[in-house]
């Protein structure tokens, strides 16, 4: 957030179409401590106001003009409560966005010295706030303002690094709450950890008093207890990509089992039912890899033909699964496919850089692993969407509570499809997820319709509010 000085905010030069503005240099009085305000009004959405009271304050608001119909009226009063206890927080707009408060340490300038006093008596500020505004309303909007709280603050907690789908997952968690206009701040625990120490971030995110936690769990069962302390202090919950079994919580997750499912099933049939696979899986005791060893083996149990020549555990990241397979390519072991958990592009590269001949490969929809179905010569391969924009939908979900709009069912799932590059159905599928402009690593599955709200751009610049 840019900070400006009383000195530099210039004073208020009435707009042609917003001549009943008739000043914008005042102060008003809130519990009674007076508050100097100067403000500087952009209807083309930017609306600064530099507050002084020993230190000086800053505000970064935004208004829509008469033309519009809507004015956007901070509370003042509020963030009066704030500047007094010195603490950073933030503050709250009537139309449900929200600003940054954040005192400035060690300026003591009187505004005095910097503003043309004004012989308004504290008593008058009503008045001069209906000068202000257009209508009593907005008057009357403002002396109710002092009831206004701060914006929701979220927790998040996610158990790994350094995996691309990971990595689009908390983006879509910070795109979604900024989006919202209703998120002040995201506390992330973003680490590689075990559920004992994912017990000890929601522990800390519950301390830290956000009001909803949106975890991506380490297992199903591990961080229950945490889950349970945060929901008894009246705190949301949302699991998302991977179940919990914790009743109080709320689960916003992609069908685990149903993608491996679909593309073991894709790639048995692609080997006419006989053959030996290589078994991709993801982390050891992680619940998403959990449910999709069901899946893998719901197929399996339906092709008896088809048997599995190696299995190992990527830990979902892409150096890891990349030497695995080199390794497997080394040994002269033989097999007739691949199913990656989404570690999948760097399997492709395994084969090509090796000079190795290809063999059908299932992987995820990474905008890397899409892009070589349509580009690397003689691969035969399908990927399973598996958004990591479900993080979003998370903090989309959690939102929803807290706005008081409980969902029916506790548990959400997002559907997986199947796009194989060996059918022209599959083929257009492909060809209208490309996205060049995302990290090979990211799936091309960035939005999910009637959940998320952001914009690519958003998604892409991975900010949050207050960034």
């Amino acid at each position: 957030m840019t900070i400006i000085s009383l000195r530099n905010v210039p004073k208020f030069t009435a707009q042609p179409r917003c001549p009943k503005f008739i000043s914008a240099l005042t102060f008003f009085s809130c519990f009674g401590q007076v508050l100097y305000v100067s403000a500087e009004i952009d209807f083309n959405g930017g609306h600064w106001i530099s507050a002084d009271r020993g230190k000086i304050a800053v505000f970064r608001l935004s208004i829509v003009g008469p033309d519009g119909g809507k004015f956007i009226i901070a509370a003042m009063c509020y963030a009066l409560r704030l500047i007094r206890s010195n603490k950073q927080a933030h503050g709250r707009m009537m139309d449900g966005k929200f600003g940054d408060v954040r005192p400035l340490q060690g300026v003591t300038r009187s505004a005095q010295d910097v503003l043309e006093p004004l012989e308004h008596g504290a008593q008058d500020w009503e008045k001069v706030m209906k000068k202000l505004l257009i209508g009593t309303a907005f008057a009357g909007l403002l002396m109710g303002v002092t009831s206004a709280h701060a914006g929701y603050k979220i927790g998040v907690s996610n158990s790994v690094q350094g995996n691309g789908w990971r990595e689009e997952m908390v983006c879509a968690m910070k795109a979604e709450a900024l989006a919202s206009g209703k998120v002040s701040s995201l506390n992330i625990a973003h680490r590689n950890t075990d559920a004992a120490g994912q017990l000890e971030d929601i522990r800390n995110l519950i301390q830290a008093g956000v009001n909803a936690i949106v975890v991506n769990p380490a297992n199903a069962e591990g961080v229950n207890a945490a889950i349970k302390e945060a929901t008894d202090k009246g705190i949301v919950v949302v699991a998302v990509d991977q179940a919990v079994t914790e009743p109080s919580a709320y689960i916003l997750s992609n069908n685990q089992e149903q993608y491996a499912y679909l593309g073991a099933k894709w790639l048995f049939e692609k080997l006419g039912g006989k053959g030996a696979v290589v078994y991709m899986r993801g982390a050891a005791g992680a619940g998403a890899d959990n449910d999709r060893d069901k899946g893998f083996k719901r197929a399996l149990a339906e092709f008896p033909g088809i048997t599995v020549a190696k299995e190992v555990f990527t830990g979902w990241q892409q150096d890891q699964g990349k030497q695995q397979m080199n390794d497997i390519i080394a040994s002269g072991m033989k097999f007739d496919g691949v199913w990656t958990s989404g570690v999948d592009n760097v399997i492709v590269d395994a084969f090509t850089e090796s000079g190795t001949p290809l063999v059908p490969i299932v992987g995820a929809d990474t905008a890397g692993f899409v892009s070589q179905l349509t580009t690397v010569q003689d691969l035969k391969g399908a990927a399973v969407t598996n958004p990591g924009s479900v993080g979003g939908a998370g903090v989309a979900l959690a939102i929803q509570i807290l706005d008081g709009k409980k969902p029916a069912n506790k548990t959400v799932l997002v559907d997986p499809v199947v796009w194989d590059n060996t059918t022209d159905e599959g083929k257009a599928l492909i060809a209208a997820a490309q996205s060049p402009n995302l990290s090979p690593e990211w799936p091309v599955s960035v939005s999910i319709p009637g959940w998320t709200h952001y914009s690519m751009e958003q998604i892409i610049a991975c900010k949050g509010p207050g960034e």
